[in-house]
C-alpha cells in the first residue's frame, strides 16, 4: 500500500509539474503570433512620416485622426473636428475609430501618419490573437491554435482592405473578430467574469468605426448564439442574463461615443443606394476565399463591382478543405459548437449577399439604403472558417496515422526515431497555407512616398488667418497635408454630410488649369496647380450696413479666436457649422449666439476679440456613462467569485480532470 501510494503521489506530482510547464505555453503562442504580425506588417515599421500606407482613400480616411494632435495644445478643442466641410462633432464620427485606444494612443505619441502604421500592425496582431483565443476556447491543440492565428494575420480580409486604404475597416474587422472568443466562452460556461470580459471587448468593437462589421455581428453572429440559450431539454439557460448584462455594460462603456452619435444622428446624411445593388450574389461569394488572381478583382466578373477592397477575403484551399473535416469528426458533445459555427457562417454570407438587409429594407428603408458597401461584412466569415479549419486540423492530428520508424539493429546503443506521417502532413499544410496567403496579400501591406510637389503646393496655401480651401475634388491625399498645416478644406470628399446644409465656400481654390502668376485672382501657381483667391468668401467677417468687413481668425478644432475691428456694429459670421454645445465670449464676457446655420453673434463697433468654444453636454453625459460602466464592471468583477479551478485548487480528486484540459 505504501509503495502504491508513493507511486500515485509521484504520478500526480509529475502531472502537476507538467501543468506548471503548460502555463508558459500561452505566452509562447502569443509571442509567436505577435512576431508574425509584426513581420507581415513590417513595411509599417518605417517611421518616416513621408512614407504613407498605400490606398487611394487613405488621406480621407485618416484625416479625422488629426483632431487628437490638438489634445496637448488646446485640450477640449478635440470635441469638434473642423478640418473639413464646415466641421462636425468629433465624437460622432462614424467612419474613423475616434475613440479606439489603438488609434488614439499612437496618434498622440507619434502623429497621424506613423500612428496609423502602428494602428495597422496592431490590428493584424489583434486579429491573430482573436483567432488564437477562439481556438483556445474551443479546446484545440497548440498547432491548431497557432496556425489559425498566423493564417488570419495574412488573410485577405485584412490586407485586401488596404487596396483602397480603408484603415478603419481593418481595425473594425479585427475588433469585431475579437468578440467571438469571449462570447463563445460565456455561452459555454455562463460565468459572470466572462460576461464582463465580453462587455469590454464589445465596447471596443463598438468604437472601432465604420459600422459594417458591427452590423455583421448584430445580424449574423449574435443570432447564432441562440442555440446556447437552451439546454439539451430545450429549457432556457440562465446564461441569457449574462449576455444581457454584457450588452448593458458594453453600452455604458461605449457611452462616450454612443451618446454624441445618437444626438447627431438625425442630422447625419450620406449617399444612399435604395436598390442595394452593390452586392454580389450569395453563390459567388465563397469563390473570393480561394481566388488569388489580382486581375480578377478589378473586373466585374461574377456579378461583383470591380473594387478589390470590397471582395478580397482570400484564405486558400487548405483552410477551406480543413474546415469541412469537423462534419466528419464531430462528436456528440460538440454538435452545438458545430451548429453555432455553421449557422454563423451561413448568416454572415447571407448578410454579405444583401439578402438579410433586403428583408430589413422593408422595415427601415432609409437606414438600410445607407448601408452601401455590404460585401465588407463577409470579412467576419473568415475567422469562422478558420475556427472550423483549426478544428479540422486538430482532429486530423489525433488520428492514428502510420508511422515511420528509423532504427538500427542495436536499439539500445542507437535509440529508434519515430516519425508520424501526420507530422509531415501538418508541416506541409503550415508552410503551404501560410506562404500562399502571405505572398498574395503582401502587395497591399506596404508604403509609398508622398510627393514633395504636393507638400510645396499645400505650403503655398497657408494663410495668416484661417480660411476654407478647396483642393482638386476627389483627390484624397490632400487631407492629411492640409490638416498638418491647420488648413480647413471645403469641399472635401467624406462619406457623410450634414443634412440640409450648404458647405462653406472656399477662399482659396486649387485647380489644374494654368493662369499666369500676375493675374489678379492668382494667389500662387506652382507644379501645374493654380491657387485662386476669392476674397469675397471669408471664413470670419462682420456684416454691417456698409457691407462685409473681414476679421482675423485662428481656428483649431472646437476653439476659434476671432479679432474684429470695425467702425460700425453688425453681426459677426464665422463659417463653421453651428450646433448645440457652441458658446461664445466677447472680450472675456459671455454673449449669445444667434440662430443661424453658421456661428454668428452680435458685434459692436470697435476692436474686439471673440472666442468660440465647443463644450458639448452630450460628450459629458457620454463620459459619465463610460465612467459608470468602468466602475460597475470593476465592482462586479471584484465581487464575483473566482473560477472553480482556483476555488478548489488541484487536489487528487480533480487533478486528472485538470490534466486532461488543454491549455
Amino acid at each position: 500500500m505504501t509503495e502504491n501510494h508513493a507511486t500515485t503521489n509521484q504520478t500526480q506530482s509529475a502531472k502537476l509539474s507538467q501543468l506548471k510547464n503548460w502555463r508558459w505555453l500561452p505566452l509562447v503562442e502569443i509571442l509567436i503570433i505577435m512576431l508574425w504580425g509584426i513581420w507581415v506588417g513590417r513595411a509599417y515599421l518605417n517611421m518616416d512620416p513621408m512614407q504613407w500606407p498605400i490606398g487611394r482613400e487613405i488621406g480621407m480616411v485618416i484625416q479625422p485622426h488629426y483632431i487628437w494632435t490638438l489634445l496637448l495644445d488646446c485640450g477640449t478643442c478635440i470635441f469638434w473636428d473642423g478640418y473639413a466641410n464646415g466641421g462636425i462633432p468629433a465624437f460622432s464620427e462614424l467612419q474613423a475609430p475616434m475613440l479606439h485606444p489603438l488609434m488614439v494612443i499612437p496618434t498622440i505619441l507619434l502623429g497621424v501618419i506613423n500612428g496609423t502604421k502602428i494602428l495597422l500592425i496592431g490590428s493584424l496582431i489583434m486579429a491573430g490573437l482573436a483567432q488564437w483565443w477562439l481556438a483556445r476556447v474551443m479546446r484545440l491543440g497548440f498547432v491548431a491554435r497557432v496556425w489559425s492565428g498566423l493564417i488570419i494575420i495574412s488573410a485577405g480580409h485584412l490586407a485586401g482592405r488596404m487596396e483602397l486604404g480603408v484603415v478603419g475597416v481593418v481595425l473594425s474587422t479585427a475588433a469585431c473578430s475579437l468578440v467571438l472568443a469571449p462570447a463563445l466562452q460565456l455561452a459555454i460556461n455562463g460565468r459572470r467574469r466572462d460576461a464582463i470580459i465580453l462587455s469590454i471587448v464589445l465596447a471596443l468593437a463598438i468604437v472601432s468605426g465604420q459600422g459594417y462589421m458591427q452590423l455583421g455581428l448584430l445580424v449574423a453572429i449574435f443570432p447564432a448564439f441562440i442555440i446556447y440559450l437552451f439546454d439539451d431539454d430545450l429549457k432556457i439557460r440562465p446564461v441569457w442574463k449574462e449576455f444581457l448584462l454584457a450588452g448593458f455594460l458594453a453600452i455604458l462603456l461605449a457611452g462616450i461615443f454612443l451618446v454624441p452619435m445618437l444626438h447627431f444622428w438625425p442630422h447625419f446624411g450620406k449617399a444612399l443606394e435604395p436598390n442595394l445593388s452593390w452586392v454580389q450574389p450569395l453563390e459567388y461569394i465563397p469563390l473570393n476565399f480561394i481566388i488569388r488572381d489580382v486581375d480578377f478583382y478589378y473586373v466585374p466578373y461574377l456579378d461583383k463591382l470591380p473594387y478589390p477592397y470590397m471582395h478580397i477575403n482570400y484564405t486558400g484551399w487548405i483552410p477551406i478543405l480543413l474546415a469541412a473535416l469537423p462534419l466528419y469528426f464531430v462528436r456528440r458533445g460538440q454538435r452545438k459548437l458545430l451548429f453555432f459555427l455553421g449557422v454563423s457562417l451561413f448568416l454572415t454570407l447571407l448578410a454579405a449577399s444583401g439578402l438579410t438587409f433586403k428583408l430589413l429594407n422593408e422595415v427601415w428603408p432609409e437606414f438600410v439604403s445607407g448601408i452601401r458597401i455590404i460585401p465588407l461584412t463577409a470579412g467576419l466569415s473568415v475567422p469562422i472558417i478558420m475556427a472550423l479549419a483549426a478544428w479540422g486540423l486538430d482532429e486530423l492530428l489525433k488520428t492514428n496515422w502510420p508511422v515511420i520508424v528509423f532504427a538500427s539493429p542495436d536499439t539500445l546503443a542507437h535509440p529508434r526515431i519515430v516519425l508520424k506521417l501526420s507530422t509531415l502532413l501538418v508541416l506541409v499544410l503550415l508552410l503551404a497555407s501560410i506562404k500562399t496567403t502571405y505572398d498574395f496579400t503582401q502587395q497591399w501591406l506596404r508604403t509609398e512616398p508622398i510627393h514633395t510637389e504636393s507638400i510645396e503646393v499645400m505650403d503655398a496655401a497657408v494663410t495668416d488667418s484661417s480660411q476654407w480651401v478647396a483642393t482638386p475634388f476627389g483627390e484624397h491625399f490632400w487631407g492629411p497635408l492640409a490638416a498638418e498645416r491647420g488648413i480647413k478644406l471645403s469641399p472635401f470628399v467624406r462619406p457623410f454630410h450634414w443634412k440640409d446644409r450648404d458647405l462653406p465656400v472656399a477662399n482659396l481654390q486649387m485647380d489644374y488649369t494654368f493662369s499666369a502668376p500676375d493675374q489678379p485672382d492668382v494667389y500662387a501657381s506652382l507644379h501645374g496647380i493654380t491657387i485662386r483667391e476669392q476674397p469675397e468668401h471669408q471664413y470670419a467677417y462682420m456684416l454691417t450696413d456698409s457691407g462685409s468687413v473681414s476679421c482675423d481668425a485662428d481656428a483649431r478644432g472646437g476653439l476659434i479666436r476671432v479679432n474684429c475691428d470695425s467702425d460700425q456694429s453688425g453681426i459677426l459670421m464665422v463659417e463653421e457649422f453651428s450646433w448645440t454645445g457652441w458658446q461664445v465670449t466677447q472680450d472675456g464676457f459671455r454673449t449669445a449666439l444667434l440662430p443661424n446655420e453658421f456661428l454668428s453673434t452680435l458685434a459692436p463697433e470697435g476692436e474686439h476679440t471673440f472666442v468660440f468654444r465647443y463644450l458639448p453636454l452630450d460628450v459629458a453625459l457620454g463620459l459619465c456613462l463610460t465612467l459608470i460602466g468602468i466602475v460597475l464592471a470593476a465592482w462586479l468583477w471584484l465581487r464575483t467569485t473566482s473560477y472553480p479551478a482556483k476555488n478548489k485548487g488541484f487536489t487528487p480528486e480533480n487533478l486528472e480532470e485538470a490534466h486532461t484540459m488543454k491549455p
